[in-house]
């Protein structure tokens, strides 16, 4: 059988046709008459020749199922969480291959490693590591920190010991940090600076509507039960409104409605307020360990960066699990669980693969992506629709120095702007390396800012950035950046966006129990399936092992309550509790005083009408 006959006998055999699919057939080496010789499968010629589609052309659908050997599991995905579940499961004996689209592991985490030749330093060549995708971890997250430590990887903080710049409105004011503080000291840090992002609003009546719209947050995530939200008592009156109009109903002063509109939710989960459901986001920064955590750098989400850079985590996942294991650039198309009790992986390129399960470690809206037989439940399919990605891109401006310190300004801005072109990014923080090389800031343009710039290039944006660093900070030198990274994670097929996926109104309620079932003999990993710091690499990294926890339970090895199994606390970063000044406790809301003022008000009216109108009071005419 030639190629040309070949390639349609596979279209035939599963009927799908998509352009994208006919593309990725083209691309069959043309010097190749077999698939079964692959560089990538780093392993024995006789597994190799198990693993991918035999050299001759299969003459009926059951030739290619009976063909190659039969994994314990195949996994589809190899980020954190798919090669955190191929860790489990290879521990507990059971034989699994790893799927990946990409020609790389890391998923969401991408670190570039560049040689940098600096000849006006005459240092010579340096080599400078990039984090372009997720890059911080911060206590609490036990998941990533244990791994970091077994994997002998070393973490740094980010600085946040001087001012973090605040511009609102081409105004700009400056939230006052701690005097000096040591950067090991880190309790200590915690005890003077519990949010080091409270916005300077410049009046104690906008402070009090601040702080209760923190409270309101905290509280109100605190009824939402972190495995089953939509199980909490408000859950369908939450879900039903949008995070614009539960900020909108609960504040009282424009600046502060303002800055939980346009900075929060972009911050938070890169989206606009209006797209995204209340009971979700309330349920996202309850599992984070509330407001003040997940948005703070001291004691929060945003505390360290790994020396070396994020994907080492990956990479060495990659080692432990064994590099035979993983192949690359293996896009799967195709799920088919009709064959007998297995399951068979068609990739784009016509390789396949069998195994008793398959868990998918990819973003729920990934899977539409994946022809299944049978097809996916309706449930799964409405839920994978209404998960939609972020938007985000990172943009770092190198600098010859770290100026901003000279100006005791931490590189950290919070931009709150209605002019997005003119003002993209919403937070920055310090990039520059841990020996002081490479000084850099990190910008973060999501939601209407990404919007805004989608179409630009990286020299407009970069020009467009520094210039809004220069506004906030009076420090034309923003202006003089000799290099520019710039990554946009709407433009990688295999992700679609991100931080992370996001549910529009009415999901959860709906659609939000059906998230972690599993269809059949496939199971779900990847960060959004998480219940603690979903989101981020350390939900990545738990969801993969409770996903190979529930196949482990299944295939008999593991006990049902041991699916659930807490992480140990980290030794080298212990959780510290996070506590909000007195002030934030005891402070009275706006919105009481305004209504008991306006109470006392009605009351002495009456007693003024009372005292001059005695006769209408006493005849009871008024």
């Amino acid at each position: 059988m030639n190629k040309k006959e070949y390639k349609k006998k596979v279209a035939e055999l599963f009927s799908f046709k998509s352009p994208k699919v006919e593309k990725y057939k083209k691309l069959t080496h043309s010097d190749n008459t077999s698939l079964g010789k692959q560089d990538q499968v780093n392993d024995d010629k006789g597994e190799k020749e198990d693993d991918i589609m035999a050299s001759t052309a299969p003459k009926s659908t059951s030739d290619i199922v009976q063909f190659g050997k039969k994994r314990d599991v195949i996994i589809i995905g190899a980020g954190l969480s798919g090669l955190s579940a191929a860790k489990e499961l290879l521990a507990h004996g059971l034989d699994v291959l790893v799927l990946e689209a990409r020609g790389r592991v890391g998923g969401r985490t991408f670190t570039e490693l560049k040689e940098i030749n600096n000849q006006k330093s005459g240092e010579g060549t340096k080599k400078l590591w990039v984090d372009l995708g997720g890059s911080y971890v911060g206590p609490t997250q036990d998941s990533v920190l244990n791994l970091i430590d077994e994997l002998k990887l070393e973490t740094y903080l980010v600085e946040d010991t001087t001012d973090i710049g605040y511009l609102r409105a081409n105004k700009t004011s400056t939230m006052k940090n701690r005097p000096s503080k040591s950067q090991n000291n880190i309790e200590r840090r915690s005890r003077m600076d519990p949010v080091s992002t409270t916005p300077p609003f410049g009046s104690f009546f906008h402070w009090l509507d601040y702080v209760n719209m923190v409270r309101l947050i905290d509280s109100y995530g605190d009824e939402i039960p972190k495995d089953k939200p939509w199980e909490a008592p408000r859950a369908k009156e939450w879900d039903a409104k949008t995070f614009k109009q539960f900020v909108d109903e609960n504040t009282w002063t424009q600046r502060v409605r303002t800055f939980f509109n346009n900075i929060i939710p972009e911050i938070e989960v890169t989206c606009d307020p209006n797209e995204i459901s209340m009971l979700w986001f309330l349920w996202y920064v309850s599992q984070c360990g509330g407001y003040g955590r997940s948005i703070s750098t001291t004691n929060g989400g945003q505390e360290r960066k790994i020396k070396g850079g994020t994907q080492q985590l990956s990479e060495g996942l990659q080692e432990a699990v064994g590099r035979q294991r993983v192949l690359l650039n293996k896009p799967v198309h195709l799920i088919d669980q009709t064959k007998g009790p297995f399951v068979v992986v068609t990739t784009i390129d016509g390789s396949q693969f069998k195994a008793d399960y398959v868990i998918c470690a990819i973003s729920p809206h990934l899977l539409l992506k994946i022809h299944h037989q049978p097809a996916l439940p309706a449930v799964k399919n409405l839920l994978a629709q209404r998960s939609p990605m972020g938007q985000v891109f990172k943009v770092i401006l190198y600098y010859e120095r770290q100026f901003w310190k000279e100006h005791n300004y931490s590189g950290c801005f919070m931009i709150d702007s209605a002019d997005r072109a003119a003002q993209p990014v919403v937070l920055s923080l310090d990039e520059t390396k841990p020996d002081g090389s490479f000084p850099a800031i990190v910008g973060f343009v999501p939601g209407t800012s990404w919007y805004a710039m989608k179409d630009k290039t990286d020299a407009e944006v970069a020009r467009i950035v520094a210039r809004s660093y220069a506004d906030a900070t009076k420090l034309e030198e923003f202006m003089d950046y000799i290099r520019v990274e710039r990554f946009d994670w709407t433009n990688e097929q295999y992700s679609g966006g991100c931080y992370t996926s996001s549910h529009t109104i009415n999901t959860l309620t709906k659609y939000g129990r059906y998230l972690r079932d599993p269809f059949g003999r496939i199971y779900y990993a990847g960060t959004e399936t998480a219940i603690k710091w979903s989101g981020y690499m350390d939900g990545a990294i738990s969801a993969g092992k409770r996903a190979a926890r529930q196949v482990l339970h299944v295939t008999g090895n593991l006990e049902e309550d041991e699916v659930w199994r807490k992480e140990p606390e980290s030794a080298t970063v212990p959780p510290t509790p996070f506590v909000y000044p007195s002030s934030f406790k005891y402070a009275p809301s706006l919105g009481s005083i305004i209504k008991f003022g306006s109470g006392v008000l009605l009351i002495a009216m009456a007693g003024l009408i009372v005292h001059k109108h005695p006769a209408c009071w006493a005849n009871r005419r008024w």
